[in-house]
């Protein structure tokens, strides 16, 4: 949960290159560690310590979407990204 997109797409990219690092040094390909990343933007709620709401399960339908190694946003996540960051 991220207070704006690109905090979330920030750390998106974070974590493709980090593990993009990890798996540059594996030793064999099941020690590669892969990874798919969908960002929505919308509101989302909090119970019992369980993240819900819209912007949570699109954001999971948009990671099935995604190659390994990918980031998948929404059009409103999108939209709100500045140029420099949609080029990325």
């Amino acid at each position: 949960v991220f207070d704006d997109p690109s905090s979330a797409s920030r750390f998106g990219f974070s974590l493709l290159h980090a593990t993009a690092s990890i798996n540059h040094a594996a030793r064999s390909e099941s020690e590669q560690r892969l990874f798919r990343v969908g960002i929505a933007t919308g509101e989302i709620h909090l119970e019992d310590g369980e993240v819900g709401g819209l912007a949570v399960g699109r954001a999971a339908r948009l990671e099935t979407t995604a190659r390994a190694g990918e980031i998948v946003v929404d059009a409103s996540t999108w939209k709100a990204l500045s140029k420099k960051e949609q080029e990325l």
